[in-house]
């Protein structure tokens, strides 16, 4: 069988050798970044092994750049879709749906739906809305609660971050809309007017 070539060299392997099997393992990060590499047979004053330490050091930083670029692209991407690609939120479950990451209703979303209406149609007081969601363990603080009133996936929308020369916005999710926009509106209106004060 024939065995694989390795980039590990004995203590007596010289340093150009070390370091060219090094840069060749990382050939496509310095293809990415347009890199050119000369190597000199000068004396050196640090020592061979903490030499090769620092560039595949660099070498590894410039990889982990790129791989969050490319995060950083995949999310944009996705998200112009529809994709929801994040932890789900109270009243949804993640799911995939031709291998596009959704959201898709439990059995909590009526609790959302309960919320919602008890802010902008009953005049319930942020007392009242606390010791309904503390009591089944789903909030601790009125920053909780203000993310859960504020988040916009319940119209059925996907925020799509900013990623090059384009700006932030929302676009329609392919998950199910929870809450109406007039609902919403109206449960937000008396969350801003109201303020924490009674919570």
């Amino acid at each position: 069988m024939k065995m694989k070539k390795s980039i590990i060299k004995t203590r007596s392997a010289t340093l150009k050798q070390e370091v060219s099997n090094s840069l060749s393992y990382h050939e496509e990060v310095l293809k990415n970044y347009d890199l050119a590499v000369h190597l000199f047979e000068k004396q050196i004053t640090i020592k061979d092994e903490e030499l090769c330490k620092r560039i595949l050091l660099t070498l590894t930083k410039i990889e982990r750049k790129k791989m969050s670029e490319r995060t950083k692209a995949g999310i944009y991407y996705a998200r112009r879709r529809g994709c929801y690609t994040s932890r789900a939120p109270l009243g949804y479950d993640n799911t995939t749906i031709n291998f596009n990451s959704t959201l898709k209703i439990n059995d909590k979303s009526i609790l959302v739906q309960r919320a919602y209406k008890m802010l902008a149609t009953e005049n319930k007081s942020l007392k009242d809305i606390k010791e309904f969601f503390k009591s089944r363990g789903l909030i601790r603080s009125y920053s909780d609660l203000e993310k859960i009133i504020s988040n916009r996936v319940y119209l059925g929308e996907i925020f799509v971050p900013a990623f090059n020369d384009q700006f932030e916005k929302y676009v329609i999710g392919l998950h199910e809309q929870l809450i109406s926009e007039d609902l919403f509106i109206k449960a937000n209106e008396f969350l801003k007017k109201t303020g924490n004060k009674q919570f």
